[in-house]
């Protein structure tokens, strides 16, 4: 009788330790009205996610009639297609990022498919501010000259952590800042498709940081997706901003930073805070759903501040011409295609052709030698010569460029 009690014991203490381990492995999903567990704002007459649910909202309606106005405004002066294009598109940002996550507070066993909206519109914010400041600098063949020149001024220090190199910002580097923040374009939607497909199957499990679940491996990808595209997007600023400073990029730079970049890393301290036990669940609330409210909840009180930033960053009085007013609808169109962006995914990553990989190593050789030429002693001796009169190699080099070009 004793040796069956124990053997019963340990059977039942395996089982324990069994279940125990399978829980920190599971995913829960958010599915509470699923499980027959009430809703928490059924729990009472009235709750602490009442007056948050209310709170949020009216916080949603500013940013919304904040961001619209401004947003109208442009539309209306869309007198320079070229910039505000891309400055409506950065001022979407603010009404899907509130109302995705306000209608994530609501339905929140729905709020991977909110996310998903927000998330894909993250990547056509930060694109959308690096092909700003490119059209401030006259559109991008202006801005290959812009730095054509600036390779033969002297070296800078890259960013960190490549801060031990010094690199001469010739037009390589600009086609590099393009493919980088490009690459976070697709692959930022990309990756939120994967996650609505992996929680669908109930592998993703926000905040579980396990290996054998799909969060960890979604948020290392976006991780560096998005530090790639920052890195270069903060280089690029740091090369031009001399250049467009009639324009105050520091602002608009600042307000789209503030936004995506305090946005991503919140989530990623709430998992952290999650996953180390700091919070833990309450009544009829999963650990899945308590972050992803923390998190909405913090973005619905962000937008307003962010709303009123774009007031003062984006403003569209810059714009405005005595007594032409232009069609929101047209407007509207020109805004909503993006033809333009795909268009630069296919000419950056797309092997067209040997003719146009020729012309890059073209201009990179052109680049380098605009850098031995200025660091000679003779460089200045060529200024304001006619072709007749440079060395051989570069009348070669202008020759295989014109005729490229033709």
């Amino acid at each position: 009788g004793g040796h069956l009690h124990r053997t019963c014991c340990g059977l039942k203490r395996r089982r324990k330790q069994g279940s125990m381990a399978s829980n920190e492995d599971t995913c829960h999903i958010n599915d509470n009205h699923m499980r027959g567990l009430p809703p928490i704002w059924e729990v009472s007459r009235f709750t602490t996610y009442d007056f948050i649910w209310a709170f949020t909202a009216g916080l949603v309606a500013i940013s919304v009639i904040l961001s619209f106005s401004l947003v109208y405004a442009h539309l209306r002066n869309y007198n320079a297609p070229d910039q505000q294009r891309y400055i409506v598109r950065i001022l979407f940002m603010v009404p899907i990022y509130s109302v995705a996550s306000w209608l994530s507070l609501r339905y929140y066993w729905l709020s991977v498919f909110f996310d998903l909206v927000r998330d894909c519109y993250e990547a056509v914010v930060v694109y959308s501010l690096f092909l700003l400041m490119v059209e401030y600098m006259g559109g991008y063949e202006t801005a290959k000259d812009t730095f054509g020149e600036k390779a033969k001024q002297k070296k800078f220090r890259a960013l960190a952590p490549c801060c031990c190199f010094r690199l001469h910002a010739a037009r390589w580097m600009l086609r590099l800042c393009k493919r980088l923040m490009l690459q976070f374009v697709f692959l930022r939607p990309a990756t939120a498709f994967v996650a609505v497909g992996l929680h669908a199957a109930s592998i993703y499990c926000p905040g579980n940081f396990s290996p054998h679940k799909g969060f960890l491996w979604v948020t290392l990808t976006n991780t560096l997706s998005i530090s790639f595209a920052m890195f270069s997007l903060v280089q690029f600023y740091l090369l031009v901003r001399q250049d467009i400073q009639d324009y105050k990029p520091g602002s608009k730079f600042l307000a789209v930073k503030f936004v995506v970049f305090l946005s991503f890393w919140q989530g990623i301290a709430i998992s952290l805070l999650a996953r180390t036990n700091l919070l833990t669940e309450a009544p009829h609330w999963t650990m899945d759903n308590l972050t992803s409210f923390i998190q909405n909840s913090m973005v619905c009180v962000e937008m307003v501040a962010a709303a009123m930033w774009h007031i003062h960053a984006f403003s569209y009085k810059g714009f405005v011409e005595q007594g032409k007013k232009t069609s929101v609808r047209t407007g509207l169109a020109d805004v909503i295609n993006q033809a333009d962006v795909w268009r630069d995914f296919v000419e950056s990553y797309h092997p067209r052709s040997y003719r146009r990989r020729k012309y890059e190593m073209l201009e990179h050789r052109q680049d380098d030698a605009a850098v031995g030429e200025e660091a000679g002693a003779g460089s200045s001796n060529n200024k304001g010569k006619g072709e007749e009169d440079l060395p051989p190699q570069q009348q070669q080099q202008q020759k295989e460029t014109s005729r490229l070009l033709l």
